[in-house]
């Protein structure tokens, strides 16, 4: 019952986003229900602009996505798919099938010049770096991903956007119950050689400053293919926040130590 909501409230989200952005599905041919509300949706918008800005106002679609350099014969914005206190998250969706749709990330920090920006974007790789060189041992378990600057297209302002490809159908290793873990060991033994060498890369972590984001909801995922950190970027477990996240930080890597031990 809670997926089914869960899965309409996205859809909903998603209609609304294309057709009030004007970014989305523009065919003379509707491919299906959704490609067909889309355009009857942007018909009553044409009508009723008063109404559509309203709504986009109310509703946290006011985004302006004219200024972000995608290919738009290639890729359309579909959706704002997530965010949190490092960036707000989109999807590039590909309008080939036959090639990989992209998630673009745009950073919160802001009010810097491009030199500042340059140096930021190295900063976030070299931070991204320390954390995909702890794991190398563990092969396949980082999204492949680059960095460009273009303008935020919530704030209006410059940042520093990082791209990479999207992944669907995961779960979040925290939504996995131990019986399930010990069926996916079984049918996939791979995956608990992924998950031990994690667990021992974790317990052999050395920075206090920064940590992998076993935390976070959807970060450490498992797919098709195996387990995967959608996002590398580490996080800093710091200011009044850090007694917290050190408790949930800790209570996570036992969890992991019990999935290994299992």
């Amino acid at each position: 019952m809670k997926e089914n909501i869960t899965h309409i409230t996205r859809q909903i989200d998603r209609v609304l986003f294309l057709t009030l952005n004007g970014d989305g599905y523009c065919g003379e041919n509707p491919r299906g229900k959704f490609e067909t509300i889309c355009i009857m949706l942007g018909v009553v918008r044409d009508i009723f602009p008063e109404l559509a800005n309203k709504v986009k106002a109310l509703g946290g679609f006011n985004y302006d996505l004219s200024r972000v350099p995608i290919d738009r014969t290639r890729y359309y914005i579909e959706s704002r798919i997530g965010g949190g206190g490092q960036n707000d998250v989109f999807l590039a969706r590909s309008r080939d099938n036959g090639r990989e749709s992209l998630v673009l990330k745009f950073d919160h920090i802001r009010g810097r010049d491009a030199i500042g920006l340059t140096d930021l974007a190295f900063q976030i790789k070299q931070e991204c770096g320390y954390v995909r060189q702890a794991f190398a041992d563990v092969h396949d378990l980082f999204l492949p991903e680059s960095y460009f600057i273009c303008e935020n297209p919530i704030r209006q302002e410059p940042c520093v956007v990082t791209i990479q490809p999207y992944l669907n159908h995961f779960t979040d290793y925290k939504d996995i119950s131990f019986k399930e873990w010990e069926a996916l060991f079984e049918e996939r033994p791979y995956l608990k050689d992924q998950l031990v060498a994690i667990k021992d890369d974790l317990f052999k972590w050395e920075r206090d400053d920064i940590v992998p984001d076993v935390v976070g909801r959807d970060n450490l995922v498992v797919n098709s293919r195996g387990l995967i950190f959608i996002d590398s970027f580490p996080s800093k477990p710091d200011g009044r926040w850090a007694k917290g996240y050190r408790r949930e930080y800790g209570e996570a890597l036992s969890y992991i130590d019990k999935i290994a031990s299992l």
